[in-house]
């Protein structure tokens, strides 16, 4: 019996499948099986699991009939004989000690299920790529130097907001096995019923502070403007309510602000294509009056959702339109100061970058992105960074920056301290009309192509 059965749905992604199957098959825990469920791919993604299939006897294809990742998923995990069972989606990549890591951390902790960190990928053109980790717990709450938090998941309703996907861990046979997926056709949102049941059946589950997954955000297949999208949420919220009606309040409240988040993310991307797409119409109105009977003047959901959501969750449920209208207005302003941005930067000679955290990073992958490859130098006041490198610039201190670069366009990439940045260029001599604060968010829809074509 293997330790880990390692199940893969695969549909159409030849162009990163070698590399997630590399991933997989170089695990340092070799006592694997990989069970890759495949839905009938025809675009060379078959030709090349079937090479693998014969080199790695670890290696096992099964043919799915139906286009669905929730029954893919269910598929592979019935044939599934690891003493624990883990998800890998066939256009990620993982890192090769994974599940050596959580496997051994299952064994000593006896959990339900233990799931690490996880970052979002988005690779851009010439080599550029921008990542952003995915956190349930913050660094606070890990406690110092275990890096490890352990929680009781049937008294955790909370973790409905935090933790939104199925694949960062493993999960005991005969605990997962007692689950099941919606087998909605598609390959959206059919992890939401998963999560629910998961939560509300484990005893013990342990979270580790380190990445192990890597979730690619820029496979153009796996497409954000599916004009089904509010359909699918439609169809996986009514599942999961079934699944919480012997729940406290509270975890059917929850639920209901995760699909208002999933549903206004949605609008917000529909805002983007620039069209109020028609399949969405019917099934916002049925989100629309779920969400006004479900939480609408609920204390419990105002006080787990953010002070900006609060006006747009009242938007969504008076008319679905008039939240995509409200974005309509905020994704043009968006527009509008992007293209400032790189219409001056386009011109200037020299860029250095003051602010070497996240926003710092953004920058220099939006301008990279953008054919602007103007950025000379990082600069940030924390004297740790100093002599690392930022997207393959070197970081220095700002005296140094002003004195090697005084008449270069500083690009002030930090919101929380831009003022006093600003003071402190123009006080070291810069001019005013050589600094330009980054005012946008570090939003990984502004790295795509689509965003500025409209």
């Amino acid at each position: 019996m293997p330790k880990v059965s390692i199940i893969m749905p695969s549909l159409n992604v030849a162009g990163y499948i070698e590399k997630c199957m590399e991933s997989v098959i170089k695990q340092t825990l070799k006592d694997i099986e990989i069970i890759v469920v495949d839905a009938g791919s025809n675009d060379g993604t078959l030709e090349i699991l079937r090479a693998l299939e014969l080199q790695d006897h670890r290696v096992h294809i099964i043919h799915s009939d139906k286009r669905s990742y929730g029954y893919q998923v269910n598929l592979g995990i019935s044939k599934a004989c690891g003493d624990f069972i883990g998800i890998v989606e066939t256009d990620d990549y993982i890192a090769l000690n994974m599940y050596e890591t959580l496997y051994s951390v299952a064994l000593e902790s006896k959990a339900d299920y233990v799931k690490g960190s996880a970052e979002r990928f988005f690779g851009v053109t010439d080599g550029l790529t921008y990542t952003r980790k995915i956190e349930v717990f913050s660094k606070k709450e890990f406690a110092p130097g275990h890096g490890a938090v352990s929680v009781n998941p049937s008294i955790t309703p909370d973790l409905i907001l935090r933790d939104y996907y199925l694949w960062t861990g493993i999960y005991k046979n005969d605990f997962v096995k007692s689950i099941r997926l919606n087998e909605t056709p598609g390959a959206a949102y059919q992890d939401i019923g998963f999560l629910f049941q998961t939560f509300c059946r484990a005893q013990k589950a342990v979270y580790m502070d380190e990445i192990f997954y890597h979730y690619r955000q820029d496979n153009p297949n796996a497409s954000l403007y599916n004009p089904n999208a509010f359909h699918y949420i439609v169809e996986e919220y009514q599942y999961a309510d079934n699944l919480l009606q012997n729940q406290d309040e509270i975890w059917r409240i929850l639920s209901y602000c995760k699909m208002f988040r999933q549903t206004n993310q949605r609008i917000r991307l529909m805002a983007v294509s620039g069209s109020v797409w028609d399949l969405a119409i019917s099934d916002l109105q049925i989100i629309s009056d779920k969400l006004k009977q479900g939480i609408n003047g609920n204390p419990i959901a105002s006080e787990h959702l953010l002070l900006k959501e609060l006006p747009e969750l009242e938007l969504m449920i008076h008319n679905p339109i008039s939240l995509y209208d409200y974005y309509i207005t905020a994704e043009t302003k968006k527009r509008r100061e992007l293209s400032c941005l790189l219409e001056k930067m386009s011109v200037v000679n020299q860029i250095v970058i003051f602010g070497c955290g996240l926003f710092g990073e953004f920058v220099s992958v939006l301008l990279g992105m953008n054919g602007i490859d103007k950025v000379e130098a990082c600069c940030d006041n924390n004297s740790d960074l100093w002599g690392n490198e930022l997207q393959g610039k070197p970081i220095i201190s700002p005296e140094q920056a002003v004195r090697d670069y005084p008449q270069t366009t500083y690009i002030v990439a930090n919101k929380a301290h831009r003022q006093e940045i600003e003071k402190q260029l123009l006080s070291m001599g810069i001019a005013d009309d050589h600094i330009y604060a980054y005012t946008l968010d570090a939003d990984t829809l502004l790295l795509s192509n689509f965003y500025l074509q409209k």
